[in-house]
């Protein structure tokens, strides 16, 4: 699956495939204008890994964790439809504890997500886990993408 000219954030949404490679893609793209200024297209590999932490919950727990340890990035998708809290985890000593992930990478507080979202992460954590800590209505999704 070919991307050009998008943020780690965009292949994290449009990522499904698992554990894999992806095939990124970059140019002299001018998004003002919508002009091409080059026809040179540079090819590279985006090496990534996937788990989908949270599969439509509906009650509160802990998710599934993803090994983050060789990555720079870790993505993280939360898809709430309904009324409820999701959290995100980490651990530093290969999952033997988490504790919770108060900002993305970007300074923004994730203290208690109660929306559909899309947060960057440090890559310093070995883990990362979805957590839905309040539960009303609806489902709760997770999706973790590690990358460099």
């Amino acid at each position: 699956m070919a991307y050009t000219d998008i943020s780690f954030e965009e292949i994290i949404r449009r990522s499904t495939n698992g554990v894999g490679e992806l095939e990124v893609q970059s140019s002299s793209y001018d998004k003002a204008s919508g002009a091409n200024a080059s026809t040179d297209v540079a090819p590279a590999l985006f090496t990534t890994a996937y788990t989908l932490s949270v599969n439509a919950a509906v009650a509160t727990g802990d998710g599934a964790a993803l090994n983050v340890r060789n990555f720079s990035k870790v993505g993280a998708q939360i898809v709430i439809a309904g009324t409820a809290t999701a959290q995100l985890w980490g651990s530093l000593n290969d999952g033997t504890t988490y504790s919770q992930i108060f900002k993305d990478a970007y300074g923004t507080d994730i203290t208690s997500i109660t929306a559909t979202a899309i947060h960057q992460l440090n890559g310093k954590y070995t883990h990362v886990r979805g957590k839905v800590s309040a539960w009303t209505s609806g489902a709760v999704s997770v999706h973790l993408l590690g990358g460099n």
